[in-house]
């Protein structure tokens, strides 16, 4: 079965720096627990998400808005790879 904390319902992996979007709206994949990658401004923050959650990302949309889900769902799709994958 398909594990949709880091994997988008298409199928594809959810990488930090992944152009998707969300219900219409573009953004950037900022992070994903599963992967336990992270864009740097956002390393601070990673051992609450993961004391708090355990799995899930996190999505920043062009207008600067921020989403963590637990789980991607048909209303999060994949657009494009970000430029390189961050460990």
């Amino acid at each position: 079965m398909l594990d949709l904390s880091c994997h988008y319902v298409s199928g594809e992996e959810i990488h930090a720096r992944d152009r998707a979007s969300l219900a219409g709206l573009p953004g950037r994949v900022v992070f994903v627990l599963g992967f336990h990658e992270f864009l740097p401004e956002f390393v601070s923050g990673k051992e609450w998400y993961y004391e708090e959650y355990g799995h899930g990302f996190m999505f920043k949309q062009d207008g600067g808005g921020l989403v963590f889900q637990q789980e991607s769902d048909e209303d999060f799709e994949f657009i494009s790879r970000g430029e390189s994958h961050v460990a």
